[in-house]
């Protein structure tokens, strides 16, 4: 009974510093490492892809700890690591999902070839992809444009922030949004003119950067 017991002992410490060397000392992976996790995948997948980017020790590790917590949810997305982290830390940002963001610029004058180039530089889709949306999505438009041909002209020029897991057909409806929201402002959704103004002002755009070239520019 005596080696039992000591025998569990040995057992129980050893568990200890394995589970302390597993879970509970920061891993450091080499360099900075961007992981993306896919909507759908389980919590064993999460842990496996981690392990084998060199983010978490131990897939065991960080499944005990889960499923000890109740389980709850982590976050699909794409995650930026680039400092020592233990476990703990690891599954907290997954739970709160502290996504990295893309930055998309998209200077006034672009038009939509120009901007799906832009896109597949930032990592986020095909510019085949872009363009599909683009030319597909009509109905963020029907209401005041029936006759639109593609959502040329109102791909709002702005700097956006997006994730890997954003499709070509959400990143074009974000920056509809923000056209509707802009002309909004100004008084110009609901003119009935207002594709023609839109044309207007994508020439405008492309002919010159400087505002007060403009006004010059719209006279001709």
């Amino acid at each position: 009974m005596r080696i039992f017991f000591k025998l569990l002992l040995v057992a129980t410490l050893a568990f200890a510093a394995w589970f302390a060397w597993a879970a509970l000392l920061p891993a450091s992976p080499a360099g900075t490492k961007l992981v993306l996790l896919h909507p759908g995948w389980t919590t064993r997948h999460i842990a496996r892809e981690l392990q084998s980017q060199g983010i978490i020790r131990s897939t065991t590790a960080f499944l005990m700890l889960h499923y000890a917590e109740g389980m709850p949810a982590l976050k699909a997305g794409e995650y930026k690591f680039d400092q020592p982290a233990n476990v703990l830390e690891v599954r907290r940002r997954l739970m709160k999902g502290d996504v990295y963001a893309r930055t998309v610029v998209v200077p006034e004058g672009f038009n939509m070839y120009d901007i799906a180039g832009v896109v597949e530089q930032a990592g986020l889709g095909t510019a085949a992809d872009f363009l599909t949306a683009a030319k597909g999505d009509l109905f963020l438009v029907r209401d005041f444009d029936s006759n639109a041909k593609s959502l040329e002209g109102y791909l709002f020029p702005d700097t956006y922030h997006f994730t890997r897991i954003d499709s070509a057909h959400e990143i074009v409806a974000v920056m509809v949004h923000r056209f509707r929201s802009e002309a909004q402002k100004i008084g110009l959704l609901g003119k009935p003119n207002l594709p023609e103004i839109v044309t207007m002002a994508s020439i405008v755009e492309k002919e010159t950067a400087d505002p007060q070239e403009r006004p010059l520019v719209a006279g001709v």
